[in-house]
């Protein structure tokens, strides 16, 4: 699946934006999603080194979603396992 498929335009450029504006590292957005689950728009809420972010669970509400970027492309667990729990129910697991 491509992003293009799940995120809007917009919301692609402002994360392109905020990307670079932090010189690459890490950015933690909380996307908005339409009735469609289109992420139609973002907001940076944590931002990183080049391999780590906190992702604050805190901020997720019906109808968001949590992105964040991997420099270099890697998906690679630098933590010894991470797990963000949110009480809707989702959870993220990098073992």
């Amino acid at each position: 699946m491509r992003a293009s498929d799940r995120i809007s335009a917009e919301a692609r450029l402002a994360m392109r934006a905020a990307i670079e504006e932090a010189g690459g590292d890490e950015v933690v957005f909380v996307g908005q999603t339409d009735l469609d689950r289109l992420v139609t728009s973002v907001s940076v809420v944590a931002r990183g080194t080049s391999d780590a972010a906190p992702a604050p669970p805190a901020l997720l509400q019906r109808g968001r979603v949590v992105i964040h970027n991997h420099p270099g492309g890697m998906v690679v667990n630098h933590s010894g396992g991470m797990v963000v729990n949110h009480s809707g129910g989702m959870v993220v697991d990098h073992p």
